[in-house]
């Protein structure tokens, strides 16, 4: 089975089972969320769709499976160099980067300020 894509927890999925050799298998032919043939014929077309546009000038349409995340190249916080409950260093190029930056070590928040403009 892919690694990537597995059934979850909660998933409704196919499967068969042996009653006397308590073998249990799970079917993913056919199944669009797991089954690897159909997985890539799926991404195949969606690239196919996504050059096509880019050629023809017109908006790339939107991939199905693509996880779109907001990489912020720019620090929230400034955050100090050592935790001030247990003394360990922090990690200011990921601490600065969190939502809510805590030590890594004692898991407390950290005491910190939103960066300004006039910080660089």
């Amino acid at each position: 089975m892919p690694i990537f894509h597995k059934p979850r927890p909660g998933d409704v999925v196919k499967v068969s089972y042996d009653p006397k050799s308590h073998k249990t298998e799970i079917h993913i032919e056919g199944d669009p969320r797991y089954d690897p043939k159909l997985i890539r014929a799926n991404s195949k077309q969606e690239r196919a769709a996504q050059k096509e546009a880019l050629l023809n000038g017109a908006p790339v349409p939107a991939a199905s499976n693509v996880v779109h995340h907001i990489v912020d190249d720019e620090p929230r916080w400034n955050v100090p160099a050592t935790c001030p409950e247990c003394g360990a260093r922090v990690d200011q190029s990921t601490a600065a980067f969190a939502a809510h930056p805590v030590c890594t070590y004692c898991a407390k928040p950290l005491p910190c300020e939103p960066v300004s403009s006039e910080d660089y």
